[in-house]
């Protein structure tokens, strides 16, 4: 990071700004193209679950390069000046990289649905493995 004064370098600050996020950017690359989605995701430890269909543009994309790129951010508020040069606009943002695993065990496939869950409706739900 060029500005290391405005760097969040603890870990739990970080973890706190990725959790208050209801939404992500899922950056992946084919073929030197670059692919960038918004997901609802839902993070437990070091690992960030997200929903996805079973086929798509998306999988195909990770079946063939699983390394990603993860944005979380929360905007911020613009700061004016009479000197265009001096303006700008103050957000938090995370970014993270690592390797995308598509999960293949129904009981794993369940536990990230009831996270996800948890997290937008407040509730846990319970799926059986028809639905997972």
């Amino acid at each position: 990071m060029r500005r290391t004064e405005r760097e969040v370098p603890d870990r739990g600050s970080l973890e706190e700004i990725i959790d208050s996020c209801e939404v992500c950017r899922l950056g992946l690359s084919f073929k030197d193209r670059p692919y960038i989605v918004p997901l609802n995701f839902v993070r437990t430890g070091a690992s960030v679950f997200f929903h996805s269909a079973l086929e798509g543009k998306k999988l195909d994309i990770l079946r063939h390069n699983p390394k990603v790129c993860l944005e979380f951010d929360h905007p911020g508020n613009f700061k004016g000046s009479t000197n265009p040069c001096k303006t700008g606009f103050s957000y938090i943002s995370v970014i993270a990289f690592g390797t995308a695993e598509i999960l293949e065990d129904t009981a794993a496939k369940r536990e990230a649905l009831s996270l996800l869950t948890l997290k937008f409706a407040g509730r846990k739900h319970t799926f059986s493995e028809s639905e997972a």
